[in-house]
């Protein structure tokens, strides 16, 4: 019988080009790497991999993390935004494929500017295929369907998967009566898919397993397994219990107090602050941006803007002496370098 995965790498692979823009989603270790993996063996056609990188600064740059081709490949090269889809179709003439696969990672990172360039390199290769692949997002997944995009789930891991890839080294004494559903759910939840995790839950149930020298678990030992694959909501619960607690009996320790004494002074933080505080306070920052402008020049810098995007720091800032650009302008201008 076909795993999900053999059937979406058939489809993938169909030569009559039933698809030309698709875009493969699916969580951690649910298989993607390993379907981009597959067809790049593939022999009949040329197949490119990219991946848009973004520096803190805003700008971009697609790197060629894989090609199929042995001597004309163009493997670790790096392309501007703008270069990207002449440079695309140019590595294409070099060995005269037809049908080419484009595979991008990480698609749902940036994804606009990804479907800006896209559009240029479609317009340029019409014979190409476009294999987009990345992480569930709501957000980009619409954007991608305005764009008529195809969208193709990996799915979750089975249970069979899940356990396969606990043991997958292990050995465990009588896993099936350790690993049952509800116990494969929690560990799903708390590894996403992390192959590298779901290996630390294979070795710490089989070191937990030796040290007690048993097969079935107490539920004790299980939070224990579970805090080591980072799981810490019992600590968090705990303390938001006791935190709403406190809060609970100050007010109406408060209100109780306030019903038997006299007209009783209001806390100062449950008072709200009045305007003439707020333009007080203003004509304060004022005074700290005109007297501190060179400070304050320095501190915009490690921003990497002159000035933030906000109109009223702008505003204070020309009255510091400081030369004002809008942050969304240069943020703009930086993507597009």
């Amino acid at each position: 019988m076909s795993t999900r995965r053999e059937v979406i790498l058939s489809w993938l692979r169909e030569k009559r080009q039933t698809w030309r823009l698709c875009y493969l989603l699916g969580e951690a270790g649910s298989g993607k790497t390993w379907l981009a993996q597959q067809l790049q063996k593939d022999k009949h056609r040329r197949v490119i991999t990219l991946s848009l990188v973004v520096s803190w600064q805003g700008k971009a740059a697609w790197i060629v993390t894989d090609d199929n081709a042995a001597e004309q490949g163009c493997r670790d090269s790096a392309w501007t935004r703008d270069e990207m889809a002449g440079q695309l179709l140019h590595a294409l003439h070099r060995t005269d494929s037809r049908c080419p696969l484009i595979i991008i990672e990480n698609a749902h990172l940036n994804h606009r500017r990804i479907l800006d360039d896209l559009q240029r390199a479609i317009s340029l290769i019409p014979d190409g295929q476009f294999l987009l692949i990345g992480r569930p997002d709501r957000k980009v997944e619409r954007d991608f369907k305005k764009q008529g995009i195809e969208l193709v789930s990996t799915g979750r891991l089975t249970e069979h998967e899940l356990k396969a890839s606990i043991l997958e080294g292990q050995n465990i004494d009588q896993p099936d009566l350790l690993l049952t559903s509800r116990v494969l759910k929690r560990i799903a939840l708390l590894c996403r898919g992390d192959r590298r995790k779901l290996a630390l839950a294979g070795e710490t149930i089989r070191l937990l397993q030796q040290a007690e020298q048993t097969s079935v678990f107490t539920a004790k030992q299980w939070r224990m397994i579970y805090r080591i694959l980072g799981d810490n909501r019992p600590r968090k619960m705990q303390l938001a219990v006791v935190m709403s607690g406190t809060i609970i009996a100050i007010t109406c320790g408060w209100l109780l107090l306030s019903s038997f004494t006299a007209p009783f002074p209001v806390p100062a933080w449950l008072v709200p602050v009045t305007p003439v505080v707020k333009q007080d306070m203003t004509k304060d920052i004022a005074h700290v941006v005109m007297r501190d402008s060179e400070a304050l020049s320095v501190l915009y810098g490690v921003w990497g803007y002159e000035v933030p995007a906000d109109s009223a720091w702008c505003d204070q800032a020309v009255r510091a002496g400081l030369a004002c650009k809008s942050g969304n302008a240069v943020s703009a201008s930086d993507i597009r370098r």
